[in-house]
Parts: C-alpha cells; sequence; structure tokens
C-alpha cells in the first residue's frame, strides 16, 4: 500500500523552500492555524482555552482523582474545553453544601435520642 504524504504539510515546507527562507513560525491557510517549524517538523501552535483559577477543595480534589482514573474521556473534554477547574468548584461547592446538611441533621438526631 501507498503511503501518500498530506498535502499540506508539503505545500508548507515547498513555500519554505522556494522563499529560500525558513521561518520559525509558518501560518497554514488552509485550515487557519500556526505552526512551529521545529527540525524537519512542522507542529501546530495550539494552547488550552485560559480558565477562571478558583480554589478546590477536598471533594473536588477526589472528584478530579475520580475522574482521571475512571472517566478519562470526560476528564479530558473538561480539560481541553477550559471547563475543568469551573466544573471542579461547583462539585466541590454542591459536596460541601451536602456534608454541612448531613452534620447538621445528624446533630438534630443525637439530640433527640
Amino acid at each position: 500500500m501507498i503511503q501518500q504524504k498530506s498535502p499540506f504539510r508539503y505545500n508548507i515546507v515547498v513555500q519554505a523552500i522556494l522563499l529560500r527562507k525558513v521561518e520559525k513560525y509558518i501560518y497554514g491557510e488552509s485550515n487557519g492555524l500556526w505552526y512551529e517549524l521545529q527540525g524537519d517538523y512542522l507542529i501546530p501552535c495550539i494552547a488550552l482555552p485560559a480558565e477562571e483559577k478558583q480554589p478546590i477543595g477536598t471533594w473536588g480534589q477526589r472528584h478530579l482523582d475520580y475522574l482521571k482514573q475512571y472517566r478519562k474521556v470526560t476528564y479530558t473534554n473538561l480539560l481541553t474545553s477550559g471547563r475543568l477547574n469551573a466544573y471542579l468548584a461547583d462539585i466541590d461547592r454542591q459536596a460541601q453544601e451536602r456534608f454541612e446538611r448531613l452534620i447538621e441533621g445528624m446533630k438534630r438526631n443525637r439530640h433527640r435520642a
């Protein structure tokens, strides 16, 4: 089976050779991405979206461990969309509220007995 090279990658490299200058960053017009030339490879210049840092407590950290271990696709989707921190902060807040309600209920039941 003959493997064909990507015409996009080939066009950028040929363009750089024809211009007789090798720039560190090259713009790919077909997809609108910037590429960094590292040796003979073009690496796409992509970054995770910026997200607001919020404090994550014990419950959020435990849920993060759970996501990493058992829900890897969900973890990756939240991470790459820039929503992981906000999601974990919300989970932490909800779990803390439930924990406090549980403790209050246990206190009330203890005083009744």
